[in-house]
Formats: structure tokens, C-alpha cells, sequence
């Protein structure tokens, strides 16, 4: 058999494989491909801030957000998702309140990789991958 068209074969069959490799997919290092999701919550709809790392590992801020959904225990909830278009991406949250209740949690390929609730007036809550 003719080593140049086993070269040629395996070679395809290289290509093929990492051309149907998923994203980076690590909640470790998140980079380019991967789906980040921030959850934030607050016991009041109306609060003073959320930021956030966006897609392309900016900071992203959002004054006076309005928290649009509400769950069963009262507390008011939004999300922010995107996928990551940049090599290295930074995974930080924040929110802070107009009430007493201030929470994030921020999430990577569907894994939860950190979660901060923070009480009191006027209160700060981060979250990250080094909670």
C-alpha cells in the first residue's frame, strides 16, 4: 500500500474529527464558542446596576435594569446570555439592588460555576468562577 495515500487518509480523517469538535466547552478557561448566561435577582424589579463581562470580554453595564420576571418566593430575576466570541473570556457578574436583596449566579456550557447573594440596603452582590 502507498504510504502517500495513507498519509493522505489519516490526514483527512485528522481534519474531519477537528472540524467536528464541539467549542473549547471548559467552565475552567471559557473562550470562543462557549455560552455564558448571568442570572440576576433582587427582591424589587427596579434596581441600580448589573454589569458583566459581554461576548467580546468587555465590560457591559445596564443602569437602572428592570428585573422582568418573578418567581414563586417573590423575588425578581432577569438573564443575560451570549456566546463568547473572544479567546479569553471573563466570567464576573454584578448587581446592585435598590432594595435589600441582591443576587447573581453565572453559568458556563450549562454549569453553575458561581453563585453570591448579598443582603442589606442598597446591596452588591458578584459572582464568578473564583467564588
Amino acid at each position: 500500500m502507498n504510504t502517500t495515500r495513507i498519509a493522505a487518509g489519516l490526514a483527512a480523517l485528522l481534519a474531519a474529527v477537528c472540524a467536528a469538535a464541539p467549542a473549547h466547552a471548559s467552565v475552567d478557561e471559557p473562550t470562543a464558542g462557549d455560552r455564558i448566561t448571568y442570572t440576576f435577582f433582587s427582591d424589587v424589579p427596579d434596581n441600580q446596576s448589573l454589569t458583566w463581562f459581554d461576548a467580546n470580554d468587555d465590560i457591559a453595564q445596564n443602569t437602572s435594569p428592570h428585573l422582568p420576571e418573578r418567581d414563586a418566593s417573590g423575588r425578581y430575576w432577569g438573564t443575560v446570555t451570549f456566546v463568547s466570541q473572544s479567546t479569553y473570556q471573563s466570567v464576573v457578574g454584578s448587581i446592585q439592588t435598590d432594595g435589600y436583596l441582591a443576587g447573581c449566579t453565572a453559568i458556563v456550557n450549562g454549569t453553575v460555576i458561581g453563585t453570591k447573594t448579598a443582603t442589606g440596603r442598597y446591596a452588591v452582590a458578584s459572582c464568578s468562577a473564583v467564588d
